[in-house]
């Protein structure tokens, strides 16, 4: 019974203390009413405005990331084992310049072996030749029949046949050894290193990823409802906050079907070179999908104390002070989106007196 009693007389005290201190503020003039008393700002020359109606997209804002344009997985085409490999992921490269080395001790081997059977070609070709005159000599004096010259002349073709082979084979032994030696095929950077010296290196196992730094695009995944409002050569701004920079550029690339997981469309956009850009680097992306209209007033008109923004309008003999609720930013003008009608007039010029009531 006596707690309830001191609550009751706590609650009676804060009460009048509330009362005496709104009594106090009010005498010494810090609350104000709500319509501002007329000043230099409110009269006939003060600066006005007024709240009118602009036609502006309606943008739809996607993500992505950054990807080469020419991305490219060095591989082999011979199999052997990796003997030493000159680069490391990050490392920039040059057209031509030697990235792996391959150990050509085999495809040495098989040079040499292939020259072993052009010899021998070579030296069958010789018998064959020299059969093939003798039995032409002999049938020319009826010591041979036809039929041996002919066999001859087929053995000697044949020969040559197997030394053009042997040849080839010599050729191919050659290629394979220029192989065994992997080089850029462009200028870039190296994105990722999957092979190290002692590795078996086969014909279509990536070595290494690189990529062209002056040819970046990003990848955009975008809703596929919005897939009717978006063409190739449509306009879209991309932001890449890791390097702080927002490009205006166009849509070049809309793949023809939606992930089933995300039911999104990808789309991409090249982007320019020298930008700092690499590969993986996350963007945000907004383009037009129509239009809206909506109200706006200039910049110059809004006050902003803290998260609070107001503006002074002007009404009939009175200027009232009022809150009101931004959006986004057009050229000079700023989207009002509560708090304001069309055709309103809002002042421009000179602050308000110190300490005003919002309505």
């Amino acid at each position: 019974m006596n707690f309830k009693l001191s609550r009751r007389w706590m609650i009676a005290v804060g009460a009048l203390l509330g009362v005496v201190i709104l009594f106090y503020l009010h005498s010494a003039g810090l609350i104000r009413p709500g319509l501002l008393p007329p000043s230099a700002s409110s009269g006939p020359d003060a600066r006005l405005a007024q709240v009118t109606a602009m036609t502006v997209p309606i943008e739809a804002q996607v993500v992505g990331s950054i990807e080469s344009r020419t991305p490219v997985e060095v591989s082999s085409n011979v199999a052997a084992r990796v003997r030493a490999v000159h680069v490391r992921a990050g490392q920039r490269i040059t057209a031509g310049e030697i990235l792996v080395e391959m150990d050509p001790s085999n495809l040495d081997a098989g040079v040499a072996q292939a020259r072993g059977a052009v010899a021998a070609a070579q030296a069958e070709v010789a018998k064959s030749a020299a059969d093939w005159r003798r039995f032409s000599a002999l049938y020319s004096r009826g010591s041979a029949t036809a039929q041996e010259r002919d066999a001859a002349e087929a053995a000697y073709r044949s020969a040559r046949a197997h030394a053009r082979q042997a040849e080839a084979a010599v050729a191919a032994g050659k290629s394979a050894l220029a192989y065994a030696t992997v080089r850029s095929p462009m200028d870039g950077v190296v994105v990722d290193r999957m092979a190290e010296p002692g590795d078996m290196a086969m014909p279509g196992k990536p070595l290494l990823r690189v990529y062209d730094t002056r040819a970046v695009r990003a990848a955009l995944a975008v809703p596929e409802e919005l897939l009717k409002s978006i063409r190739p050569g449509s306009p879209v701004r991309i932001e890449v906050n890791a390097v702080h920079r927002e490009f205006a550029a166009t849509i070049t690339e809309i793949i023809p079907a939606a992930d089933p997981a995300t039911r999104s469309v990808t789309m991409r956009a090249d982007l320019p070179a020298g930008a700092g850009l690499q590969p993986g680097m996350f963007v945000r992306a907004a383009f037009a999908v129509g239009q809206e209209t909506v109200l706006t007033i200039p910049r110059g008109a809004v006050q902003t104390v803290g998260q609070l923004s107001t503006v002074r309008v002007r009404t009939q003999g009175s200027v009232e002070l009022r809150q009101i609720a931004l959006g986004r930013e057009i050229d000079h003008r700023v989207e009002v989106l509560a708090g304001l009608n069309g055709g309103d007039l809002v002042l421009l010029d000179a602050a308000p007196p110190a300490n005003p009531a919002v309505n």
